[in-house]
């Protein structure tokens, strides 16, 4: 069973530099011993089999269960496939490299894509399983309409088309003063391409699939845009001759032959604007925009936060909290659940939206893929279909697991050892205590001394508080166990409590000199704790490893550990076998304490550690999660943090 280490921490640095006035009265004799180990040996430990979860960096629909993704691992990209509507996702072969612009995909079925990065543009015909290098032409952006038939775009601002599959190119678009930005299928024969010149944005239309272009309009205050401009400058009060003419971004999208939308950026006033078109591009009317960042362009000022539109009606977009969700082309919007997204800046927190229909979609944001199935109504993460960076965790039997993240509020939940994890939808706010007593009941508790008990594997939960005297001040619990619904035992106030009535009442067991810093019971009588003294001149700090057979009363000294500002944890199997947290890695007696044997951890800073019947958990202070099933010689990792 785990507790809260970091509190325990804090409080022991605080007694360490400041004495914090504690009495030395009952202070055991400096002769005490200390644990030398009897001998020393070093474990071994694997790394995780699948590679940290990486950022997303764009997702497409394919179908209503299947999705590719683009996922960052520091400065490459690799892909990430799923067939089962985002209830699993395996990786494929292929790692993109980072550059100008950021990798980018174009899936056209589930088996032919491309990607390009840098300045490479790649291809598969297996799903990703292989990669064939195409050209280094320096494009920035591409978009096949079939397997062989493609548009791309290179960095000067030409427009390109390909009948072989992106091996070979022809240039379709260049004038001078165009710089065209993106390009958009709706058949394999008409096509749309978007940019700007300097009064403003333009749409070109080709009906030969790339191969000649005639304009649609070029520059804001064009006949096709005139209204729609209009309306954007009065729904944004810009008067007289200072108004954005969005001459730096634009991009174009047709969801069927007449209906498009045109995004729009103007860099100078960080203005976005969105029009609507459902005549195949001859009109334009005004949806929506802001007029300097409010909403629609990320706070680098580099373009417009993602947006999705199916069909003609349905409509998305990302308003830097959730996302908004319209049927009706963006006349009346819902607000979407607020979204999760960690520290993440808003306007880095979604890169790309995508729907396969009106109800199933994805979104890629900043290390993770969300999922709907209700149209965004509601959104769930879908990939990595685990937690990361490991903040406190407990086990109990038959596999079963808690978890929450370092900064999480969400309580994860495995029932197979970690080999996989789904959350709870409740949020439990700030957590700092986990316990399990049965592989279905245990306790959860919050900053603030607010938890809650399940006893169904948590679809229902009991409010369970910690009186109020230990909620604050100097008698502030450090950390909670309960061995089972009533009986546990607190640390506050530098004294053991202890509940034999679930938590209604508490007593004090016994007053261990500065502490305990850490405890564990098998019984209600028989535990463990490490308790602080100071020794010798000038003083030095010690943990103190003491047992109890009478539930805390009276205590037995099995020597003591010197405090180096690590978080101390101890771990008991049974009154013989347990485990301490060192600096060093971990110290174990068989015996109760009459001998000890130091495990040295390679690459591993553990900062706290629980056992579970024949599982012993360990985690590490950077946030990863280990288990043993020896006793801690050998280690696997189950998060890599």
């Amino acid at each position: 069973m785990q507790r809260f280490a970091a509190a325990a921490a804090a409080l022991l640095s605080g007694l360490i530099f400041c004495g914090c006035g504690v009495a030395e009265a009952g202070t055991p004799s400096s002769t005490m011993a200390l644990i030398k180990p009897s001998h020393t040996v070093e474990a071994q430990v694997q790394t995780a089999s699948q590679p940290p979860s990486g950022s997303p960096m764009a997702v497409q629909a394919l179908s209503p269960t299947t999705a590719v993704a683009l996922v960052m691992h520091g400065t490459s990209a690799q892909l990430v496939v799923t067939t089962n509507g985002g209830r699993d996702w395996s990786r494929r072969a292929g790692h993109f490299v980072a550059g100008y612009p950021d990798p980018a995909m174009d899936f056209v079925t589930r088996s032919t894509g491309f990607v390009l990065d840098n300045a490479t543009l790649w291809k598969t015909s297996n799903g990703g399983n292989s990669w064939q290098t195409l050209n280094h032409r320096g494009f920035t952006a591409v978009s096949f309409a079939t397997p062989t038939q493609g548009l791309a775009i290179q960095q000067n601002g030409a427009v390109l088309w390909s009948r072989d599959g992106g091996l070979h190119w022809t240039t379709g678009l260049q004038e001078q003063g165009l710089t065209m930005t993106g390009v958009d299928w709706v058949n394999p024969e008409l096509a749309y391409a978007s940019g700007v010149t300097q009064s403003g944005p333009t749409v070109w239309r080709s009906v030969d699939g790339g191969q000649s272009w005639q304009v649609v309009f070029s520059g804001i205050q064009s006949s096709a845009l005139a209204t729609a401009y209009a309306a954007y400058n009065q729904a944004m009060g810009f008067t007289g001759t200072l108004r954005p003419t969005f001459n730096t971004g634009a991009h174009v999208t047709f969801t069927t032959p007449q209906d498009g939308w045109l995004d729009i950026f103007d860099g100078g006033f960080l203005a976005t604007a969105i029009f609507r078109t459902t005549d195949g591009g001859a009109q334009w009317s005004y949806v929506w925009g802001n007029g300097g960042c409010a909403m629609g362009c990320n706070s680098m000022g580099g373009g417009l936060y993602p947006a999705a539109y199916f069909g003609p009606q349905n409509v998305w977009r990302f308003n830097g909290r959730g996302i908004d969700y319209s049927t009706n082309a963006g006349t009346t919007w819902t607000p979407g659940p607020a979204l999760p997204f960690g520290g993440e800046g808003a306007s880095q927190a979604v890169r790309q939206v995508s729907f396969a229909t009106a109800r199933i979609g994805w979104f890629a944001a900043t290390g993770a893929i969300y999922g709907t199935t209700d149209g965004g109504r509601h959104w769930t993460r879908e990939w990595p279909v685990g937690p990361h960076a490991a903040a406190l965790a407990a086990f109990s039997a038959h596999g079963y697991g808690w978890l929450v993240t370092q900064g999480g509020s969400t309580l994860w939940v495995t029932t197979n050892e970690g080999k996989s994890w789904y959350p709870l939808t409740k949020n439990f706010g700030t957590v700092v205590a986990l316990d399990l007593w049965s592989p279905r009941a245990g306790l959860v508790l919050s900053n603030g001394g607010t938890g809650w008990v399940t006893n169904n594997g948590g679809r229902t939960w009991t409010a369970w508080r910690v009186p109020a005297q230990f909620q604050s001040g100097l008698q502030q619990e450090n950390w909670i166990q309960m061995l089972n619904p009533r009986d546990g035992w607190m640390d506050a106030g530098f004294a053991l409590w202890t509940t034999h009535n679930g938590g209604k009442r508490w007593h004090k067991s016994s007053s261990l000199l500065m502490g305990p810093f850490g405890a564990d019971f098998v019984s209600p009588s028989t535990g463990w704790a490490l308790s602080g003294l100071k020794r010798g001149k000038p003083t030095t700090w010690h943990y103190r490893v003491m047992s109890t057979a009478d539930g805390g009363r009276h205590w037995i000294t099995h020597g003591t550990w010197p405090m180096l500002g690590t978080p101390a944890e101890i771990a008991l199997a049974n009154p013989s076998r347990g485990w301490i947290v060192t600096p060093h890695g971990l110290l174990t007696t068989t015996d109760g304490g009459a001998r000890w044997t130091q495990i040295r951890l390679p690459h591993v800073q553990p900062a706290s550690v629980s056992v579970s019947g024949h599982v012993l958990s360990l985690v590490t202070m950077n946030g990863r999660l280990l288990m043993s099933t020896d006793g801690g010689m050998h280690w696997g990792t189950i998060i890599n943090g």
